[in-house]
């Protein structure tokens, strides 16, 4: 997995490159600290659960072991086979294969989880999706099996077009169940693709509202403050300087960075 592949940087970026330095600098990592840096690698600011997430990784690098596991992420998530999603208990899961399953219907196909849902508002959901989507076309077809691959996570490469629809594309690409603005996204999403206009002011992946934003600008500042000093407080709760953890916290600080696009500067990590 690329360790960067949650934020979009440049070829050149010379912070990643300082921090690629150090990594490189540390020689054989342990296992347990690469599941900390993955633990980074799969923080999305955009996730609904973003300061839990948040809170374990500053929590492990802390103690310099995983808090979570990290195979354990997105398990009850509609695009694991079977029911996992009835053990998703924020119920979001639920909604989402809901949604899914009343798609799969519109393209007249018979989900086979259907019954599982029905008393579940199954049917107002249908009435609804049939209300957005309308009749049926081509381009809605496409449009919203191009959806439901990226609900599922599976590859959208063979529904893309570009062109008019291009727009709707790009939204659909940034629609996901654990989206901290889904069903709305979702709904309005749909409503664009009856339409087949681009949504306007579109809350998707990469995203994020003021109450995040202003939450991670002031963890980067945390954060930076800690990197700058040679002997940091330990009021942050990460624990005392160390190759691996300032390795750790250096990733963990530009990913917020980039995650918001703040134009301030990492403190200098070294040569």
């Amino acid at each position: 997995m690329n360790a960067w592949v949650n934020i979009v940087v440049s070829p050149n970026d010379d912070e990643i490159a300082s921090i690629d330095r150090i990594e490189q600098g540390l020689g054989d990592i342990p296992r347990h600290v690469l599941q900390i840096r993955e633990l980074i690698t799969r923080f999305e600011i955009c996730h609904f659960k973003y300061q839990q997430h948040y809170r374990h990784i500053v929590e492990s690098i802390a103690i310099m072991r995983p808090v979570v596991e990290v195979g354990r992420i997105g398990v009850n998530h509609p695009r694991h086979p079977g029911n996992a999603w009835r053990n998703d208990v924020t119920g979001r899961s639920r909604v989402g294969q809901r949604y899914i399953s009343a798609l799969h219907c519109w393209l007249g196909e018979d989900p086979s989880n259907l019954m599982d849902l029905q008393g579940e508002g199954m049917l107002e959901t249908r009435h609804r999706i049939d209300a957005w989507l309308g009749d049926r076309s081509d381009a809605k077809d496409r449009l919203v099996r191009m959806l439901l691959a990226r609900l599922l996570w599976q590859s959208v490469e063979e529904y893309r077009r570009g062109g008019e629809l291009g727009g709707l594309e790009l939204q659909i690409e940034a629609t996901d169940i654990c989206n901290y603005a889904f069903p709305r996204n979702l709904e309005r999403l749909l409503q664009g693709i009856g339409k087949l206009e681009s949504v306007q002011e579109f809350d998707g992946c990469g995203t994020c509202d003021s109450g995040m934003r202003s939450f991670v600008s002031k963890e980067f500042s945390r954060l930076c403050e800690w990197l700058r000093v040679d002997d940091p407080s330990d009021d942050i709760g990460l624990g005392r300087k160390e190759p691996m953890r300032v390795w750790l916290v250096a990733c963990l600080t530009k990913t917020l960075k980039m995650g918001i696009h703040l134009t301030d500067r990492l403190p200098e990590l070294g040569p």
